[in-house]
C-alpha cells in the first residue's frame, strides 16, 4: 500500500480514545501511513491526563467509554483545551447524538463503521480548521423495547470460542450493550440424577473447566463482561432451547459442527440435527458459525439471495463491521444468465434486489459496497468472489437444507481456498409451520 507521508497529517499528533483494543489498533493503523503520531487512551481519565501532558493537533473520541459519558467529556476537553479539535464517533448514534456532540464542541462526527480514508480526511480537516459539521444520515439497527434481552453463546469447542464471542460482542454492542451469557452444557447419563451430578465433585469436570477458562480468557481480552452458566442435562439441545425461552434471549450464537468432526462431540454434544432443532423451535435469532482462521473481521461479505431472510444476513454483517470500526462491508449477488445471455435487464434486477434488501435492513447504501454479477455458472462465480473476504454472512432461508448447503457438499470445494468465518443467520419463526413445510423438512 502506498504511504501518504509528507501529506497534511505528517507530524500531526492525534489522541485516540476508545475502550476497545481492536478499535484503537485499527485507528492507529489508519493514521500510521500518513506519518501522523497517534497516542492511545482507553478511557476518559487517561485521555484527560494525556491532554494535560502533551500537545495534540486533534482528538478521535468514542462517545461510549467505561468511566465517563463521551458527550460530557467533549465539554470538559473543550473547556480545558479549546485549541484542540475533537472528532467524535460512535456505533450507536442518532441524529440527536450527533447534533449534541457538535453543540458541546466536536468539529466532526463519524459513525462506525468508517473507512480508513474517512478517518484520515476527517483528521486532516480538523487539523486545518474548525468547521461546521453536517450530520450524515445513517441507518439504525432495528428498534427494540426498553427491556434488555441477553445474547446467549453456546460454549462448545475451545478453538471456536474466540470467534463466537467476537460475534456475540458485536451483537451486544448493536443492541445497547445487551448482556452476554455463555452456556456450557454437560449431558448426564440417565442413571444419574441431575441435581446429584451438579453437586458431585467427583463428576468429571475437565471439559467444562477447560471451556470456561478459555471463555473467560477470551472475554477478558475483548473487554467483555461475560456471565457463564453450566447446564446439567439429559439432552443438550433441549436444555439450550429451554434456557433461551427462560431468559427471553435476543440471539443465540452457536458453532455448527462440521460433518465428520467427531472431536467436537467431546465438548458440546451438538449434532447438525440438534442445531437445526434449536433454530427451528426457538423464538430467538440464531447465528450458526463455521469458524475460520481469524476472529477479527476486516473484510466482511454478505451473500444476498432472493429469500425472505436476506435482510437478516445483511444486518449481521453490518453489526460486525460496526463493532470492528475500520472494516468494509460488501454485498454480493450473483444470478444466472437468461437464455445464456448476460442481459442488462438481469443485472438491473439484481441491483433492485440488493437495494430492496438494504432498505429492509435499514442500512444506508453509501456505507456498503455492492457487487452484482450475471453468469452462466453463478455458483462458480460466487465461490471465486468470496475469496476476498475473511468473514461471510448468509441467510439460513426457510429450510434446514441451506445449512447442508453451507456446511456440506456445496461449501466443501470453497473451503479449499476460503479459510474465513461463515455466519448463517436464522431469524426467529413465529408462525406455525405448514404441513408442506413439515414434509419438506423430513426429506
Amino acid at each position: 500500500m502506498e504511504n501518504d507521508k509528507g501529506g497534511p497529517l505528517s507530524g500531526r499528533s492525534v489522541l485516540i480514545v476508545d475502550d476497545e483494543p481492536n478499535i484503537r489498533r485499527t485507528l492507529k493503523q489508519a493514521l500510521a501511513r500518513t506519518d501522523a503520531i497517534p497516542l492511545l487512551a482507553e478511557d476518559g481519565t487517561d485521555a484527560l491526563r494525556y491532554l494535560d501532558d502533551h500537545a495534540f493537533d486533534a482528538v478521535l473520541l468514542d462517545l461510549r467509554l467505561p468511566d465517563v459519558d463521551g458527550i460530557d467529556l467533549i465539554e470538559v476537553m473543550q473547556e480545558a483545551h479549546p485549541e484542540v479539535p475533537i472528532i467524535a464517533f460512535s456505533a450507536h448514534a442518532s441524529a440527536e447524538t450527533a447534533a449534541e456532540a457538535v453543540r458541546r464542541g466536536a468539529v466532526a462526527f463519524l459513525e462506525k463503521p468508517f473507512r480508513p480514508e474517512q478517518i484520515r480526511q476527517a483528521v486532516a480537516q480538523a487539523c486545518s480548521q474548525k468547521h461546521d459539521m453536517q450530520p450524515l444520515e445513517r441507518g439504525r439497527p432495528p428498534s427494540r423495547d426498553d427491556q434488555v434481552w441477553p445474547i446467549v453463546v453456546a460454549l462448545t469447542h475451545p478453538d471456536a470460542i474466540d470467534t463466537l464471542l467476537q460475534i456475540a460482542t458485536a451483537l451486544a454492542m448493536e443492541y445497547d450493550r445487551a448482556p452476554v451469557v455463555g452456556v456450557c452444557t454437560i449431558e448426564v447419563p440417565m442413571q444419574t440424577a441431575l441435581k446429584q451430578a451438579a453437586a458431585s465433585e467427583s463428576m468429571p469436570r475437565t471439559q467444562r473447566d477447560l471451556i470456561i477458562q478459555q471463555a473467560q480468557d477470551a472475554a477478558d481480552r475483548m473487554g467483555l463482561d461475560l456471565a457463564i452458566k453450566t447446564l446439567w442435562t439429559r439432552t443438550a439441545h433441549e436444555a439450550v432451547n429451554s434456557f433461551l425461552e427462560e431468559q427471553q434471549a435476543e440471539h443465540l450464537v452457536i458453532e455448527w459442527p462440521r460433518a465428520g468432526d467427531r472431536e467436537q462431540a467431546e465438548y458440546a454434544g451438538f449434532s447438525p440435527k440438534d442445531v437445526q432443532h434449536i433454530a427451528q423451535h426457538t423464538q430467538s435469532e440464531v447465528s450458526l458459525v463455521k469458524r475460520g482462521t481469524s476472529c477479527a473481521p476486516e473484510h466482511v461479505g454478505v451473500v444476498v439471495r432472493e429469500t425472505p431472510d436476506a435482510a437478516s444476513a445483511v444486518r449481521r454483517g453490518w453489526s460486525l463491521v460496526r463493532h470492528a470500526g475500520v472494516a468494509d462491508l460488501t454485498l454480493v449477488h450473483v444470478r444466472a444468465t437468461e437464455d445464456g445471455i448476460s442481459t442488462p435487464k438481469a443485472h438491473a434486477a439484481g441491483e433492485r434486489l440488493v437495494a430492496r434488501v438494504l432498505r429492509e435492513a435499514g442500512i444506508p447504501t453509501e456505507q456498503v459496497q455492492v457487487v452484482v454479477q450475471v453468469a452462466d455458472d453463478p455458483d462458480a462465480v460466487l465461490a471465486e468472489a468470496v475469496q476476498r473476504f475473511d468473514t461471510l454472512c448468509v441467510d439460513a432461508a426457510r429450510r434446514p437444507h441451506l445449512a447442508r448447503f453451507l456446511f456440506g457438499a456445496t461449501l466443501d470445494p470453497v473451503e479449499t481456498y476460503f479459510d474465513g468465518t461463515v455466519v448463517a443467520v436464522y431469524p426467529p419463526r413465529y408462525e406455525k409451520p405448514s404441513l408442506i413445510d413439515a414434509l419438506v423438512d423430513l426429506i
